[in-house]
């Protein structure tokens, strides 16, 4: 694959390696690509915990909580803690 950077960012990756970070400007390219995939797991780990967040908010609103000292005495108790 070959790609065109813009004068920016092509003095960016070469002072990367330039300053001995990278060995190489591919290996800056794919340590950003991989931080991106990194940054792109985790915003969908946040999205999922967002969405049961919200599920959790809904079940309180409705009244489908749970006691807390129940359930850390029922979870105890079923687990003989």
């Amino acid at each position: 694959m070959s790609i065109e950077l813009t004068p920016d960012l092509r003095s960016f990756v070469d002072e990367q390696v330039l300053l001995g970070l990278y060995p190489s400007a591919e290996a800056v390219v794919e340590a950003a690509v991989l931080r991106m995939m990194d940054e792109a797991s985790a915003a969908g780990v946040d999205r999922e915990l967002q969405s049961r967040l919200e599920e959790s908010e809904r079940q309180i609103e409705d009244g489908r909580d749970m006691d807390w000292n129940a359930t850390v005495a029922d979870l105890r108790s079923r687990y003989k803690l």
